[in-house]
């Protein structure tokens, strides 16, 4: 075992990172930035800083500074990457020479700096960097050289190692403690491999690229050594990435993401703490839907404040200690149509290093902290029907959760599905707390793989009343046989007519009279593959709204089946095809809005007609419009005018003014006061609050504001009509305000016995040390607010008087805003 010491250089102080389940990442070019996933589920790299320099590959989270340690691949130099993307040299070292550190991780405790050296492309060394020595001491395995990991991340329970190795494509697996190394079969040929982390759910995961290289991508990596594709972006090639999983997070879940009215459910906050201690004084807020009523809420926490309501949670001084945790909520919805919900959660009060503040995550989707999806099932039909085709000998699976939760099958069961494997039909009698829905399943059974399908769409699919659409059918025939003598039925609408064939490329018998509502096509021959019949309809003076249609394809072999009812193909579920008619629904339409001071509103026509005229003589389907007025508008649509007024009034006025800038000390707080006008009883506040626990609260007129630096609050106030927004802004004084005498007697007559430093801020002291001339440290102390008047130098050593003369001192300050920084200086000792 090789031991080498390097030689430490200070750094100046460095702004700390927040523990907040980041993927911190160093691009191949230098930029260093974080990961996001955004709503659609697409990777996106945000930038920070300007492009590093220094040739860094191997990167580690330390969290007892919450700074990202790293080496240069020649393995001389130790630097740190603070939040704003600034490296600082922290060590020279001497690590093993010739070898190049492509891979590195810090362990949870923040003690070591484990790194991977290799040579011509293969690891041939495991270097343990003692992150707590002054001097960075450093030991040394031998590896075998069968891999070259390109990252490493280190599980936080056992320490065991996970690469990535480039030789074979492949994960690696070593327990560096007892040199045992194992490898997973190679990776899908067209996925590749750069950074390796933990996150806060124990989830190990990888970030790499895809084809080739011609997109980004995360990887969800399981203990195997098997992976799954989770989310994808533009290309990004990465160097290396790092992340702090020892945080504290929330996520929402539940047993069902679909409820329906009147019934009750619960929902499950999963909240986990991977910090190592307790965490206090944390609150948990969500404001429910509308339509949900809090009924019950049941954890094992201990909460000092329960102040949660039917529609609001809201649990104050929340103990939360080490481990994964849980809060249920029983939930009731109410009698309301089918609806999305979306529902989040926020937990706040954590550290600063935490964050301060975390939104909940539905840990099912891909995106970052996002809402958890609800739907709300209200089937308005008494009953529906549902057609399905399957082959003989296979099965299918029927289900019925989505119609209601008691559920009584006509085989005489009462799951939420049931399987069959012969053709008929299969009624299921639904029952929730405000709907009841008898669901009939036809199901067709015929010989496969061999099928027959007919499709149905109407073109165009939005249309206006006294105009010709085309109402197109297409077969696909893939039996592999021609299919003759096949018959084509459907019906129309009211108020819709045949006008003629606009093309049949299968030449059938059309038995349909022109304006007649009911179509027949016979004698079609269908060969293999797909063709068209486009009939050309004529819509009359029909009512606004949406229409559905579906089509009959008949007298085909029994072998297929009886019947085809034909599919809407713009949907991906087997139904009727749906079309809109626009228009205005009688001969003058009256439309009230209201318009803010100042605004801009668009008077939106687009739906009501085919050519527009304004009364100031525009032609297009909008109108912009500034003032409160009546506007009218003259529609012509394919069977007549329309006259649609627009009844514009001004909307309740709300007014908010700001009050002046202003510079505050460092570790003080003002309150906001800006000034609010509304003509409605009704007020909505929210500040936004940039620092994220600056104020005191963000929807209340006053906030007291705590800034740690320059700030800019914005604060938006709505009376249901129209907001106001207005800035605020609040410079911080933060000049370090630090004073100690360069003369004390300790002579005990009352007068300047002591040396202390004073401040009138909010200083912590890290590190004390008063120093003598033979280079003694004579006092220490360490850990104590500077306002601490008992931590004092008294002018003794070993309990013995120290002699007069000259004395260094140095302390390491750490400052409110997080700022740590050395000072020092010199006193003289008088007796």
């Amino acid at each position: 075992m090789l031991l080498a010491l390097g030689s430490m250089r200070l750094c100046d102080a460095q702004v700390a990172h927040q523990c907040t389940n980041d993927r911190w990442v160093l691009t191949e070019d230098g930029r260093f930035g974080s990961l996001q996933i955004n709503s659609a589920g697409s990777i996106t790299f945000r930038s920070i800083g300007s492009p590093i320099a220094e040739d860094i590959r191997a990167m580690g989270y330390r969290t007892t500074d919450d700074l990202i340690y790293a080496i240069n691949r020649a393995g001389t130099e130790l630097y740190t990457i603070d939040a704003t993307a600034t490296v600082r040299l922290v060590a020279e070292l001497d690590l093993p020479p010739a070898l190049q550190y492509d891979a590195g991780d810090v362990n949870r405790h923040g003690t070591e700096f484990v790194v991977i050296g290799s040579r011509a492309g293969k690891d041939l060394a495991i270097i343990e960097i003692d992150l707590t020595d002054p001097d960075y001491a450093w030991a040394r395995s031998s590896l075998p050289g069968t891999t070259h990991m390109l990252d490493i991340s280190l599980d936080k329970e056992t320490g065991v190692l996970w690469g990535y190795s480039d030789l074979d494509r492949s994960f690696v697996i070593l327990d560096y403690l007892n040199l045992t190394l194992t490898q997973s079969p190679p990776i899908d040929g067209a996925d590749d491999m750069q950074g390796m982390y933990y996150d806060a759910w124990d989830r190990h995961q990888s970030i790499g690229t895809i084809v080739g290289g011609v997109g980004g991508a995360i990887f969800g990596l399981r203990d195997d050594g098997t992976y799954r594709r989770l989310s994808t972006g533009g290309p990004i090639l990465i160097a290396d990435a790092a992340s702090c999983p020892w945080s504290v997070d929330i996520a929402v879940d539940a047993d069902n993401d679909k409820i329906f009215p009147c019934e009750e459910f619960e929902l499950r906050y999963d909240i986990i703490n991977q910090t190592g201690q307790t965490q206090t004084g944390i609150n948990l807020e969500a404001q429910l839907d509308d339509v949900l009523t809090l009924t019950e809420l049941t954890t094992e926490l201990t909460v000092a404040n329960n102040a949660s309501s039917s529609d609001r949670i809201d649990l104050r001084g929340i103990t939360l200690p080490v481990g994964k945790h849980q809060i249920i909520l029983t939930l009731t919805s109410d009698d309301v149509s089918a609806r999305e919900l979306c529902h989040q959660a926020e937990l706040t009060g954590l550290a600063t290093r935490l964050g301060g503040t975390r939104s909940s995550d539905d840990l099912l989707t891909r995106a970052d902290d996002d809402c958890y999806d609800l739907e709300l099932i209200r089937i308005e039909e008494d009953s529906v029907r549902l057609s399905y085709f399957i082959c003989t000998g296979d099965e299918i699976e029927l289900d019925a959760s989505s119609f209601g939760n008691q559920l009584i099958w006509s085989t005489g069961s009462r799951s939420s599905s049931i399987t069959v494997s012969t053709g008929g039909e299969y009624i299921v009698e639904a029952q929730s707390g405000c709907q009841s829905v008898t669901v009939l399943y036809d199901v067709t059974q015929a010989i496969c793989p061999y099928t027959l399908e007919l499709h149905h769409r109407v073109l165009p699919d939005s249309i206006l009343p006294c105009s010709e659409v085309i109402f197109q059918y297409y077969i696909d025939n893939s039996t592999g046989e021609t299919r003759s003598d096949l018959i084509l039925t459907d019906q129309l609408p009211p108020g819709y007519s045949y006008l003629g064939i606009a093309s049949d490329a299968y030449e059938a018998t059309h038995a349909t009279e022109i304006g007649s509502r009911d179509i027949e096509i016979r004698d079609i021959t269908v060969p293999v593959g797909i063709d068209t019949i486009n009939l050309r309809v004529y819509v009359d003076d029909v009512s606004p709204g949406e229409y559905k249609g579906q089509a009959t394809l008949s007298n085909i072999p029994q072998e297929l089946g009886p019947f085809r009812l034909s599919d809407d193909p713009a949907t991906s579920v087997f139904d009727s095809t749906t079309w809109i008619i626009l228009g205005v629904e009688e001969d003058s339409l009256i439309v009230l809005d209201s318009i803010c001071d100042g605004a801009i509103l668009r008077l939106d026509a687009s739906s009501y007609g085919a050519a527009f005229l304004w009364q100031d003589g525009s032609v297009l389907d909008h109108l912009d419009i500034s003032a409160p007025g009546r506007y009218e508008l003259t529609v012509f649509s394919g069977c007549q005018e329309n006259y649609v007024s627009f009844l514009i009034d001004r909307a309740p006025g709300i007014d908010v003014r700001s009050q002046l800038d202003q510079t505050i000390r460092l570790g003080k707080s003002t309150e906001l006061q800006p000034t609010l006008y509304s003509e409605t009883d009704s007020l909505g506040i929210f500040w936004s609050d940039p620092q994220d626990t600056t104020l005191s609260c963000r929807r209340c007129a006053t906030p007291v504001a705590f800034p740690l630096r320059d700030i800019t609050y914005q604060l938006t106030a709505s009376n249901e009509y129209c907001s106001d927004s207005i800035n605020i802004n609040i410079s911080v004084d933060n000049s370090r305000l630090i004073y100690q005498p360069n003369v004390f007697s300790p002579n005990s007559d009352g007068i300047n016995d002591y040396f202390m430093l004073h401040t009138a801020d909010h200083t912590e002291v890290l590190e004390w040390n008063i120093i003598d001339r033979w280079g003694n440290t004579v006092y220490r102390s360490t850990g104590y607010r500077l306002d601490q008047e008992s931590l004092r130098w008294d002018g003794t050593y070993r309990s013995q008087l120290a002699p007069e003369g000259v004395y260094i001192w140095t302390a390491r300050l750490r400052f409110l805003d997080g700022l740590v920084e050395t000072w020092s200086g010199d006193v003289t000792l008088l007796r």
